[in-house]
């Protein structure tokens, strides 16, 4: 059975067993080192007691919610589904804001389940979002929201601010 990990990365045509070997412990998937690996063959009760290890890839919920890492991972696999837009709409997707349809420089397709990843003029990765025609209460954005984001990576900094 293929994991929400898998079945996220590959909305976007990328297989995730490029990225390495991974790590699952409950609902979180990380990204580990050989080394690591090999720890935990040798000795397998340090399974149980770990919380994470090597880099965050992201947590099954309710949908996969995937890590800025992992985005970066994809980013740079992916050739598709690509939202491009101008440095003031950077800055306010790193913000917290979703994506206007004024800032958008290129517009991509959206996966089969409306994702796309959000760039900016350089290909950086900035979060990834979703179409409004994917969403039920779509209209309540307005009809000048391009994408509306689902993870940013100014996310972390802001929850910091709240802590």
């Amino acid at each position: 059975m293929q994991s929400r990990l898998s079945e996220f990365c590959r909305e976007f045509g990328v297989d995730d067993v490029e990225f390495g070997d991974r790590f699952s412990t409950g609902r979180r998937h990380f990204l580990i080192t050989p080394e690591q690996r090999e720890l935990f063959d040798r000795k397998p009760e340090l399974r149980k007691s770990l919380f994470g290890v090597g880099v965050y890839l992201g947590e099954e919920k309710d949908r996969f919610e995937p890590s800025p890492a992992l985005l970066e991972l994809v980013n740079a696999r992916a050739t598709e589904h690509k939202l491009v837009v101008d440095e003031k709409a950077a800055w306010l997707i790193l913000c917290g804001r979703d994506v206007l349809r004024e800032g958008v420089r290129k517009n991509g397709a959206p996966t089969k389940s409306g994702y796309l990843l959000i760039n900016d003029e350089r290909g950086e990765n900035l979060g990834y979002g979703i179409s409004p025609a994917f969403l039920r209460n779509a209209r309540k954005l307005g009809r000048h929201v391009a994408v509306k984001a689902l993870l940013d990576r100014g996310f972390y900094l802001r929850r910091e601010r709240f802590a």
